[in-house]
């Protein structure tokens, strides 16, 4: 009888360290910005993506995200879960994002849902690049980020209270970006007036 409880809390203990593993994995690789290496203001970047030198957590988490991603050579990819002062981008919340163009042949911003996904839209807009962003008289182009249409360049946001992402793409980096990545000066995200509450909170 004895020998049976002790085989049974063995096979109980391995199946809850076996549960416990897999899902600390899951959550990991389903993380986009688990192992990023660089930290620019609100923006991460895995240095590893796209190198021949990712390991195989770094290649399953791609994989698993469905974000296919292009030589290191040639492009490096920031991307942002959170505002400026830390807090979840959220449809929730109209953002204003700013910046100087980046020092790179070509680089874009796009928009992703939770699910990493584009989140449909009736403008039909995903994304802005350095051909299609209007730009002050200082060179600052100016993203309002919202679920409900606004002036000027817009990109859409899901409905509140859905979370999404930012991607910033930099193809083809000037040496000195792609050397030290860090040196970025990346755009700002903050948050234009008060968010909606959220379902459920007052």
């Amino acid at each position: 009888m004895r020998l049976a409880v002790t085989i049974l809390v063995a096979l109980l203990l391995s199946v809850a360290g076996v549960a416990a593993g897999g899902l600390a994995a899951i959550y990991w690789l389903q993380r986009p910005n688990a192992d990023a290496d660089v930290k620019v203001g609100a923006w991460h970047a895995n240095l590893d993506a796209g190198s021949e030198g990712a390991g195989m957590f770094t290649r399953a988490r791609i994989a698993l995200n469905g974000l296919l991603a292009l030589n290191r050579n040639e492009t490096i990819y920031f991307a942002a879960t959170q505002d400026d002062a830390g807090n979840p981008l959220s449809g929730a919340c109209h953002y204003e994002v700013t910046g100087m163009s980046p020092a790179a042949r070509w680089w874009s911003i796009t928009l992703y849902g939770e699910d990493l996904f584009l989140v449909g839209n009736s403008a039909n807009r995903f994304s802005f690049n350095q051909a299609n962003l209007a730009r002050d008289g200082s060179g600052v182009f100016h993203i309002v980020v919202a679920n409900a249409r606004q002036e000027g360049d817009w990109l859409p946001a899901p409905a509140a209270p859905g979370k999404f992402i930012l991607v910033l793409r930099l193809y083809n980096p000037d040496p000195a970006l792609a050397q030290k990545p860090a040196s970025l000066a990346a755009p700002s995200i903050r948050v234009r007036g008060e968010c909606a509450p959220e379902r459920g909170k007052s």
